[in-house]
């Protein structure tokens, strides 16, 4: 099994979250570096690029331990013009790669591809879509497909993804979809508030918490559960302030 990093409680984030079901490809990359890991990369992309967020959901480091750095709806840095449909997976190397590492990226794949309901021919590569040019990720995708269990080519993505083109979504599975369209605070500060008082602990935004949260949500709907809070607020400050007033 492989061994997971959840980095995402701490690392820094000023992108803009979107549903997940507008991913259509997960990307590969490679670091293009012997070693590394989230924070030596972070350190260089705020540095050098000015970013305040990260390039991959999650990085494979060398001995096959994942750090998984993003939830599914956060947009990362992974390929210019095309981030709010892509989940970025990045491999630490040159190129070359361990066996380690490519086991956690065919389970972390397989695991992406179940989330987001997609094929292993939208599994693609950083150089494979349309007008990048680079050597990233550094192995033939085609070879990487049919590990994964589909022989057949690329889903090329031709053109950048465009906010006045994108269709809208009607029905969504995501519990940040759910929230923002019934008016409730959809961060991640405030689903796990409310993932703590629907009982769901230890709440890191997983696909699994997001699925609960999102049943739990809609059996008692959170602004029935707000509105039951405030008036609780409220009885108790009444009842302090008559208590204040025969104190007094």
């Amino acid at each position: 099994m492989t061994n997971i990093q959840d980095l995402r409680a701490r690392t820094p984030f000023s992108n803009n979250r979107r549903s997940i079901s507008r991913v259509t490809h997960i990307a590969r990359h490679h670091s293009a570096t012997e070693q590394g890991n989230f924070d030596s990369f972070m350190d260089h992309w705020r540095r050098v690029r000015g970013w305040g967020t990260g390039g991959y959901h999650e990085i494979i480091l060398r001995d096959g331990t994942v750090q998984r750095c993003y939830d599914y709806d956060q947009i990362t840095n992974g390929v210019a013009n095309y981030n709010p449909n892509i989940y970025n997976i990045c491999l630490v190397g040159n190129g070359s790669f361990t066996a380690a590492q490519e086991k956690a990226f065919e389970e972390r794949a397989e695991n992406a591809r179940k989330v987001f309901g997609l094929s292993a021919s939208r599994v693609i590569g950083h150089n494979e879509f349309s007008g990048t040019n680079t050597s990233c990720p550094g192995i033939n995708m085609n070879t990487v497909r049919a590990r994964l269990g589909d022989g057949k080519g690329p889903v090329h993505v031709s053109n950048p993804p465009n906010a006045s083109t994108t269709p809208n979504v009607t029905v969504s599975n995501s519990i940040v979809d759910w929230l923002s369209k019934n008016g409730v605070d959809s961060s991640f500060a405030n689903r796990e508030k409310l993932a703590a008082q629907y009982g769901i602990a230890n709440y890191r935004g997983t696909a699994e918490q997001n699925t609960s949260l999102l049943k739990s949500c809609k059996v008692v709907p959170v602004k029935l559960l707000l509105n039951q809070s405030l008036k609780w607020l409220r009885k108790f400050s009444i009842k302090n302030m008559v208590m204040v007033t025969i104190t007094a």
